[in-house]
């Protein structure tokens, strides 16, 4: 019985322990480590070297324009990239882009803790970053519509929706009008050989790889930039 307990005392210390951590590292003056043990209370599917990458092309995303992601879930990626942009002293939005009804491989989670959009709320209240991410809850190819009615461009784009070929495939044509020239473009689930998500590289390459160079990978993340 106790090793059980001692289970659930130690997982419901962590957030605790990663805002002291934070904390710790913005005393020392390290954004990168505070930013990435704040993101690191909110669940996600980002592995370590995946978290750190992202966190560097969003500081190093060559402005003017904005950012957009596809697939927020929780608001890990969101909130991790918001930190990054302000740590660069960048003044853009950050467009989370998710219906939050779950895709495929969330239908279970979905069942058993319901709708993420109230935890995405919570997440970007609890680190005041509301001026910085704005939500939009809808399909991906309404969401990109009203961002090119709106006259939006951005400096950076990060696709982590649904991973099948064909709706991939549509995620990079709907982004790639929004997209400034050298704007990096970013892909979660993208396995270089076998994997369990194949339709991300098919639709990269049939789609994208003519048009962009690879810039760093780290596990599955993917960091391309368009060719000015």
């Amino acid at each position: 019985m106790q090793i059980p307990l001692l289970h659930t005392v130690n997982e419901a210390l962590q957030p605790f322990r990663r805002r002291l951590r934070a904390s710790l590292f913005d005393l020392l003056g390290r954004p990168e480590d505070a930013a990435f043990w704040r993101a690191r209370i909110i669940p996600g599917m980002f592995r370590h070297d995946e978290m750190r990458l992202l966190y560097r092309t969003a500081r190093a995303a060559p402005g003017p324009g904005d950012v957009a992601e596809i697939g927020s879930w929780k608001g890990r990626t969101a909130v991790l990239m918001a930190l990054a942009l302000r740590d660069a002293g960048q003044d853009c939005k950050i467009y989370a882009i998710d219906h939050h009804e779950g895709g495929e491989e969330l239908l279970g989670r979905v069942a058993a803790e319901g709708r993420s959009l109230d935890h995405f709320r919570r997440n970007i209240q609890l680190y005041g970053l509301g001026g910085r991410i704005q939500e939009m809850v809808m399909p991906a190819d309404q969401a990109t519509k009203q961002l090119r009615e709106r006259g939006v461009k951005l400096r950076m784009a990060f696709i982590d929706g649904a991973h099948d070929e064909a709706s991939v495939r549509e995620d990079i044509r709907n982004m790639l009008p929004l997209m400034n020239p050298g704007a990096y473009m970013a892909f979660h689930d993208f396995h270089f050989e076998n994997g369990t998500h194949p339709g991300v590289g098919k639709a990269f390459h049939a789609e994208l790889a003519h048009l962009v160079d690879v810039v760093e990978t780290a596990s599955s993340l993917l960091i391309t930039r368009l060719r000015a």
